[in-house]
């Protein structure tokens, strides 16, 4: 018997890919999330432009997502972001 993988959702991934703008002078798009604990989440991203003369522009964005059991559920969420 055949056993097929589940890819889950790629329509999912290809919108991803497209709000990362790869066609429009992005070199590079690094992505990284994180759990911490079981109501923390961190996301980082950070976009490097394809370079203009020697110089290439670089942006940062970091997001921080929690929900707090304590205050009864409420969902917190912090973002900083860079560009560049």
């Amino acid at each position: 018997m055949t056993d097929f993988d589940n890819f889950a959702d790629l329509f999912k991934w290809n919108r991803s890919l497209m709000e990362d703008d790869w066609n429009d002078g992005q070199h590079l798009v690094i992505k990284d999330k994180r759990k911490l604990l079981e109501d923390h989440e961190i996301s980082t991203t950070i976009k490097v432009a394809e370079a203009m003369g020697n110089k290439h522009n670089i942006g940062a964005e970091m997001k921080w997502k929690a929900t707090m059991k304590e205050m009864g559920g409420n969902d917190l969420e912090a973002k900083i972001k860079n560009n560049g």
